[in-house]
């Protein structure tokens, strides 16, 4: 359960104590039942928590505070519930809750999933001076979007990576030593994090189950929009690929249902 892993001082509304980690990697929670796209700040989180959960709820939808309350657990399981309160004592006066545990989350996510690859640099926050932007598709004729700094809300999203990035984490994730085999087989078998075939159709392909996990962001609020598509997948015969659109609104299927056509129709049949 994931109460223990909860700043001491938030009120755990109805079924928070009885709330997994399992049940947010697979999006059964039942937190924030009828919204998908809050920004997910340390002040949303808490009023999800507060607000508690109706058992009821607890069947599959996809939320993005599933994800983004992990950046809040994250640095109480890697510290302790009592060095966290002696963290944040010491650092109130300087930096904001917020940002304490956002840095705290962001250094611990780097060390330990990014680092042991060797290349993998991601951050939070922009950190080339050569940043894609995000489009309309088809194009509106105005400026990419440029994404900002997404240190206190980092977690659902926020990660700044590379196509090249993201498919050799993946690779170190399968192969390396970012996860131990059991862990690995853990993740796979009861799809922590991936999205599950029971749920999604592409992910019954034609020659067994493909793995993945996507992720759409879009920043306008009147059509076309500007935005990012982007999909991780790992196939039954170990090959795995990502993929990013950084434009919004096109022909195309969903991001993950075109990886999986895609090796679909990749083999010649007789």
């Amino acid at each position: 359960t994931i109460a223990d892993w909860l700043p001491a001082d938030w009120t755990k509304g109805p079924g928070i104590e009885e709330l997994t980690f399992r049940q947010l990697l697979q999006h059964r929670s039942g937190l924030n039942g009828n919204d998908s796209s809050d920004p997910y700040e340390l002040d949303d989180l808490e009023s999800y928590v507060s607000a508690g959960i109706n058992p009821a709820d607890k069947f599959f939808v996809y939320q993005n505070a599933n994800f983004a309350l992990f950046r809040v657990a994250i640095p109480y399981l890697r510290y302790g519930p009592a060095a966290m309160a002696l963290i944040e004592t010491l650092l109130y006066p300087l930096v904001d809750r917020a940002s304490v545990i956002s840095i705290l989350y962001k250094d611990i996510v780097r060390d330990y999933a990014f680092a042991p690859t060797g290349f993998v640099t991601a951050d939070c926050a922009p950190h080339d001076n050569a940043a894609t932007r995000l489009y309309a598709y088809p194009p509106a004729g105005g400026p990419g979007f440029a994404n900002g700094d997404w240190t206190v809300k980092c977690g659902s999203g926020g990660w700044f990576m590379s196509t090249v990035e993201l498919v050799g984490f993946m690779a170190h994730r399968r192969f390396g030593q970012t996860m131990s085999a059991d862990a690995r087989a853990l993740m796979d078998s009861r799809y922590l994090g991936w999205m599950a075939p029971q749920n999604y159709a592409w992910a019954n392909g034609l020659y067994g189950i493909y793995r993945s996990h996507g992720g759409d962001l879009t920043y306008d609020n009147v059509l076309p929009e500007r935005g990012l598509d982007a999909c991780i997948m790992e196939y039954p015969n170990g090959v795995q690929t990502a993929l990013l659109i950084n434009s919004i609104g096109g022909a195309y299927a969903y991001q993950c249902a075109e990886l999986a056509d895609a090796y679909d129709n990749a083999f010649i049949v007789p």
